[in-house]
């Protein structure tokens, strides 16, 4: 599931979304990663960064992943997923 969020939110508000969704990993450009880092650290979740050039945690990790993999047999059907919070105390600040 993606659940992307304003870059403009603060970090509280960050925080209220990131609780809220139960995330397991959350990514980030990797200039957020030290503001981030406490929050989803005391949810016991994966920080991940990704910058607009592309580089990044989550970049590193791709690369030294195969480039092939073996196809699942069997027919499967994937069902799509959403999940929105609520809004925090105060309402969400920034574009929406």
């Amino acid at each position: 599931m993606f659940l992307p969020l304003n870059t403009a939110y603060t970090v509280d508000e960050l925080s209220y979304f990131i609780e809220n969704s139960s995330a397991r990993t959350v990514v980030c450009d990797g200039g957020s990663k030290t503001l981030l880092d406490p929050v989803v650290s005391k949810l016991g979740a994966r920080l991940e960064t990704l910058n607009a050039d592309g580089s990044g945690s989550l970049t590193d990790q791709a690369k030294a992943k195969p480039s092939e993999f073996a196809t699942v047999n069997g027919r499967r059907t994937i069902w799509p997923l959403s999940f929105t919070p609520p809004a925090p105390p105060g309402g969400p600040r920034g574009q929406c």
